[in-house]
């Protein structure tokens, strides 16, 4: 159970953090695009530095046990390497359609769902509140469109 004195900090940090998104949303937004970019980077990086080292190792066992030249151990290296691969990329394409195709069915549902849902509720609406929602609408695209500029 969060205390009262808790419950206030995070109040307060959630309108502090709000605060900062109105003030400065691009700033905020290349932080975090700079934050997704980094981790993909670092993720990529130690993904090259951990295939070098599996080659690297290879290359060794290779040339040590059957006493070959580096263009002959380059080429065994790339057959193995390409042999260990390609095991788990055809998996990977037998699931994918199917990983596709489900999700297509249940964006599509979603979507429509949420469509019917829209519209029955926009039906719902007296004159007053559909133009109310408009200027609404209106109104919140003129001031973001500072933002934008």
């Amino acid at each position: 159970m969060i205390s009262i004195s808790y419950k206030n900090i995070i109040k307060l940090l959630l309108i502090t953090a709000v605060i900062v998104i109105f003030t400065i949303p691009d700033i905020i937004l290349a932080l975090i695009v700079e934050g997704i970019h980094l981790i993909i980077e670092s993720i990529a990086e130690m993904a090259h530095l951990i295939f070098e080292g599996v080659e690297s190792m290879l290359d060794n066992v290779i040339e040590e046990n059957f006493h070959t030249e580096m263009h002959e151990t380059q080429i065994v290296v790339f057959y193995i390497i390409m042999s260990v691969l390609s095991i788990p990329m055809y998996f990977i394409a037998k699931v994918l359609p199917r990983i596709y195709y489900a999700m297509d069915r249940r964006v599509s549902s979603v979507w429509n769902t949420q469509k019917s849902n829209l519209q029955l509720t926009w039906l719902g609406l007296t004159l007053k509140e559909k133009i109310k929602y408009g200027l609404i609408l209106i109104i919140g695209l003129y001031i973001a469109s500072f933002f934008v500029m």
